[in-house]
Formats: structure tokens, sequence, C-alpha cells
């Protein structure tokens, strides 16, 4: 019985190490001079794409460019370790929108939603503009708009970060990593401490 309740510890103590945070989701960008030119944004998608080390969303998820614009090469990066999201300008040129987003988010657990987004850093634009920003349970959107005052031109190179905070409401709580390590020391301590004493009879 004893056997049995600290392998069930465990396999609670593996579990809660695995399945934290975001594992996968759909990354988009959308940028635009509306009114100079007829068909509407340049577009990057890659739907549901795995977090992880690389950037999630980067030149190869090209989608459709129906204004024939330049530019608006932006790439997307979300470090799960950290949960920080990274846009990366990779071109200078001009326009008046920009949108970012992230949606259908996939947790690892079921009682996991976006709580928050916070600005980190904003060198995206070579401008002064400070992002504005929306979110729900399993969705994020960033947009950089100048509206009458103009276009903006990106920071070749620049980068804007923001940190998303993921948590739990109104739900069973989530073992937290500390609790989750002393769990699985305590279960591994156990199952040793029980099969010396089984050895030893």
């Amino acid at each position: 019985m004893l056997k049995k309740s600290l392998a069930a510890m465990l396999l609670l103590a593996t579990a809660g190490l695995a399945q934290a945070g975001i594992i996968s989701a759909d990354f988009s960008t959308e940028s635009d001079l509306p009114g100079v030119r007829q068909g509407g944004p340049i577009v990057y998608e890659h739907l549901n794409a795995l977090v992880g080390d690389e950037a999630e969303l980067t030149a190869a998820h090209f989608k459709t460019n129906p204004a024939a614009w330049l530019g608006g090469e932006v790439w997307m990066d979300f470090d799960p370790l950290t949960n920080i999201l990274t846009l990366m300008a990779k071109d200078n040129l001009d326009f008046y929108i920009s949108d970012f987003k992230m949606t259908n988010i996939v947790f690892g657990s079921a009682f996991e939603s976006i709580l928050g987004i916070t600005l980190l850093n904003n060198n995206l634009l070579q401008e002064a503009i400070t992002p504005t920003f929306s979110f729900t349970a399993d969705s994020l959107h960033i947009n950089y708009d100048k509206g009458s005052r103009g276009a903006f031109h990106f920071n070749q190179g620049g980068v804007a970060s923001f940190l998303i905070d993921i948590g739990s409401i109104d739900t069973p709580a989530i073992v937290s990593a500390p609790a989750t390590f002393a769990m699985f020391s305590l279960a591994l301590a156990a199952l040793g401490f029980t099969r010396r004493k089984t050895l030893t009879k």
C-alpha cells in the first residue's frame, strides 16, 4: 500500500513538471497601410506551432500579400521557460498598423489561462509608439497603430518583448515548481528507504 502511494506521488510530481505552461498556439502578424493601396495587409501565419527553442513565426511562414507591400517581416518567439514573447523586426519599412497575435493557445493544464501582459522592452519601431494589447484566457493581441499621425518605421534588428502572466482562476491550484520538486524528492527518498528495508529483511 505504501509503495502504491509513493508511486502515485512520483507520477503526480512528474506530471506537474512536464505539463506547466503553453504548449502550442497559432501565431500571426499583419502589417498594413490602409488607404494607400487596396488589397489589405501582408500576413504571416503559423498554425498549431509548438513552442520551444526556435522562433515560432519566421519568414518561412508567409501567407499572403494582396497589396504587394515591401517589408512587414516581424518574427515571433515565445520562450516557454520564461513566458516571454519577443517580436523581432527584420526590415525598416513603413506601415500605419501592425498586429501580432497568439490565438488558440493550448496549455499543459486544463486549469491554466492568460492573466495579463506586461511590456518589458519596446525597441521594435524607430518611433516612440507604445503598443496596446488585450487578451482572453487563450489568446493575446498586440497592436502598433500610428493612426492619423502617419506611418511608423520598423527598427531593423529591433525587438519588443512582453511577459505573459499565466495562472489559474477559481480552479484547483496547480502545484508550483518548488512544491513539485519537493514532492518528487520526497517520493524518491521514501521509495529508496522502503526498498532498502525490504532488502535487509
